[in-house]
Formats: C-alpha cells, structure tokens, sequence
C-alpha cells in the first residue's frame, strides 16, 4: 500500500492501483505490487508535507506477530472482490 503523495509524485495522472516499484539506488525488478491508496498522515508536525511512504506487509516470525497494528476504514464490505 502507498499513501497519496507517494501515488500523486511517481503515478501521476494515472492509477496506481496493480503498478509495480522497487526501492533502492541501482536499478532491480520490480519489487512491490501496489494494492491499495491510503491517506497521508503527518508523523512530526502538523506543518510538514507528507513525504510519499509505501507500507509492506512483513509481519516477521510468528512471536512478534502482535507487534503491528494496521487500521483500516474502507467504504463497502472490504472483503468483497
């Protein structure tokens, strides 16, 4: 998943949703698939501009599963496909 500012600087004027990226400095395939659009959110002050953020779902060993908590507010039933 990505936050808005993420998709308005590297998917302008088109949808993000099923778009591919990588991180790093050198070039690599392709290595998240975008599902979804969330919300930019302000982490230090109310005056910073959002910088654009992606959030992967790696929940690491199964003893620290209950170390992330991810909210979600969707319109719908978000189980549906």
């Amino acid at each position: 998943m990505i936050n808005q500012e993420f998709a308005r600087r590297f998917f302008p004027n088109r949808d993000p949703i099923g778009q591919v990226f990588a991180i790093g400095r050198k070039w690599v395939a392709p290595q998240f698939q975008i599902t979804g659009v969330v919300n930019d959110t302000k982490y230090r002050s109310l005056r910073e501009v959002p910088p654009p953020i992606y959030y992967v779902a790696d929940f690491g060993s199964l003893e620290e599963s209950d170390t992330f908590i991810l909210h979600v507010r969707a319109r719908g039933d978000p189980r549906a496909r």
